[in-house]
């Protein structure tokens, strides 16, 4: 019947995120790549453009930080 449907993606959803990991990261303008990643895979929190690049905060899956690791904002 599709009974319940919305309920049972709203708890996946919030189990898929329960791993993610907030960080904030600086992506340089050349790296469209990079960013669009962050936007289809992860949440984002903040964003804003800045020189050299575009600051933003956002959850991202573990499986995401290794490629985010150059663009590490210490905090």
């Amino acid at each position: 019947t599709g009974e319940g449907i919305d309920l049972l993606i709203q708890r996946i959803s919030l189990a898929a995120d329960a791993n993610d990991v907030i960080v904030s990261i600086l992506i340089p303008y050349d790296k469209g790549d990079v960013e669009a990643l962050c936007h289809r895979v992860g949440h984002i929190h903040t964003s804003k453009d800045v020189e050299g690049g575009t600051a933003m905060t956002l959850s991202a899956p573990p499986s995401l930080i290794p490629t985010l690791k150059p663009y590490l904002i210490e905090s």
